[in-house]
């Protein structure tokens, strides 16, 4: 499974069933390409930026790799791709986790600036997982 996570604006999340998504090619084997001016793509590696975040679960907002966020009906795709949407305040409190963490471990340092780029543009997220 993939993950990528991306900057939405409220305008752009009501458009959402028009977005082009990453998906998986079933012929060729390969992940297609996300168009997207603020993204990043953790891909299959995800899952040890999570663990490193603690491996956190519940309502801690450092489990929002995992769970969290409201669904994005225009994403799911049964077992193939999900979608959950994090609002602007969620956002500022994943950062505001992160940067509470005692020693970030330098792996997660993409993931904290891309955090905070996308807290101080008042955008929300959406982490998108395929296969």
């Amino acid at each position: 499974m993939n993950c990528t996570l991306f900057a939405i604006s409220a305008d752009e999340l009501d458009g959402a069933a028009d977005m082009t998504l990453p998906k998986y090619d079933d012929v060729s084997s390969k992940i297609s390409g996300v168009q997207r001016p603020h993204t990043l793509a953790l891909g299959n590696g995800w899952s040890n930026v999570h663990a490193l975040l603690g491996g956190h679960e519940g309502d801690h907002p450092l489990s929002f790799m995992i769970e969290g966020g409201a669904p994005v009906p225009a994403f799911d795709d049964g077992e193939r791709s999900s979608g959950r949407y994090f609002s602007p305040e969620l956002v500022s409190n994943i950062l505001i986790a992160i940067a509470r963490m005692a020693m970030p471990p330098e792996a997660v340092d993409r993931l904290r600036v891309f955090v905070a780029e996308v807290a101080a543009s008042g955008n929300g997220l959406i982490v998108h997982r395929f296969v």
